[in-house]
């Protein structure tokens, strides 16, 4: 009974910590995890779970608008690059 009750406690503790870094709050979860599956836990495991779904799913979108503002930053400075280029090749022409 002391070990279910820290292990919700534990499951608690992680979804108010939401605002850790993802690493950090997914590596706890995964801690939530195996302590649920050693204590045959199956309740919390369904929980556990279902919190590493919604951490990677996070994750996974972090890493698409990560991946969107690199590409957005790409095309800027491609688009500055051809800007510079023109102006050099109008300059030198003249």
């Amino acid at each position: 009974m002391i070990t279910e009750t820290a292990t919700t406690i534990g499951y608690r503790k992680s979804l108010v910590t939401c605002n850790d870094k993802p690493r950090e709050a997914i590596i706890k979860a995964n801690n939530n995890l195996t302590e649920s599956n050693e204590n045959d836990d199956w309740e919390m495991i369904g929980k556990d779970l279902k919190r590493l779904q919604e951490l990677i799913k996070s994750l996974e979108m972090m890493n698409e608008e990560q991946n969107k503002k690199e590409e957005k930053q790409t095309n800027s400075l491609n688009a500055t690059n051809m800007v510079n280029v023109n102006n050099t090749t109008n300059t030198t022409q003249k």
